[in-house]
């Protein structure tokens, strides 16, 4: 019997009968996914049919959550990877701008209001609460505390934000107000996804944290390059059910030349200077 008082919950979808909530715990409690009604006094057919579905849980395969992430999360890679061929930097990937056809697979991106077609371009130190991007998955440079440009890079941080939430049921991070949420963006590591979620394979963990790196010279290059590592997760899951470690972003060749935005040499001064500030100046000033 699990007590529901040790978790903080958040709904994530809503039908006419049930809501679906994810619930999570500051402590080592897995994460979980709770059904409940939506009428405080739910008709007797609602709770037989909730009866009904416990009952099966256990001739049900928890395997099958894995290839529905790994086409879901290919598919919209592949979207991700067209935008950024035509040289427009989303800045808002998130799961509401995420529309599939669960029919034909299909993937569309919405949400373009603060997409940018430059290669690269500076945030500007604003206060987090008037920040245009949705604060639970915008990448460390886009807090404009990190004095970093933001490029399609910053794209693959909210995509891995986005993964994360689709495979485990919560973010990576949980934060009370908008200073909260910059900070967890640029100095916060999240628990692996392996650690959240059972049965979920090393490798495909491995990506989702390459795509939460903070530097984003660290993450993915580009959107091609982790549709790749994720089609071929999906082709050995569904060949042998399980996913062998593999050197990630072997096929992450970009066509575009991204100069380092690092320092150097010095690099006790370098450790110094580079701690996050979460102040209203750039933690690095370059000349």
């Amino acid at each position: 019997m699990i007590e529901l008082s040790n978790y903080a919950f958040e709904p994530l979808r809503k039908g006419e009968e049930y809501i679906l909530y994810s619930g999570w715990s500051d402590g080592e409690l897995p994460a979980i996914l709770v059904v409940a009604p939506v009428s405080e006094y739910p008709a007797l057919e609602t709770l037989e049919r909730l009866q009904h579905e416990y009952s099966l849980r256990d001739e049900l395969d928890s395997d099958w959550a894995a290839p529905r992430f790994l086409r879901w999360a290919a598919a919209i890679s592949a979207a991700l990877s067209k935008l950024h061929r035509r040289s427009f930097i989303h800045k808002d990937i998130k799961p509401a701008n995420i529309l599939v056809d669960s029919a034909s697979g299909e993937v569309w991106l919405t949400g373009f209001g603060i997409a940018s077609r430059l290669p690269r371009e500076r945030q500007t130190p604003e206060p987090p609460e008037v920040i245009a991007e949705t604060l639970a998955y915008m990448s460390p440079e886009q807090t404009g505390r990190m004095n970093r440009s933001i490029d399609f890079r910053s794209d693959l941080y909210s995509l891995g934000v986005t993964l994360y939430q689709m495979l485990t049921g919560v973010l990576p991070f949980i934060a009370a107000d908008p200073m909260e949420w910059v900070h967890c963006h640029i100095a916060r590591q999240p628990a692996l996804p392996e650690e959240r979620a059972k049965d979920v394979p090393g490798p495909i963990s491995e990506i989702i944290m390459k795509l939460l790196a903070k530097s984003a010279e660290e993450r993915y290059q580009t959107a091609a390059g982790l549709e790749t590592d994720l089609r071929r997760c999906l082709a050995e899951w569904e060949s042998r059910e399980r996913v062998s470690p593999f050197p990630l972003g072997g096929h992450d060749a970009s066509d575009r030349l991204l100069i380092p935005e690092k320092l150097y040499g010095r690099q006790p001064e370098i450790e110094t200077c580079s701690r996050p500030s979460i102040g209203s100046g750039p933690a690095v000033q370059r000349s």
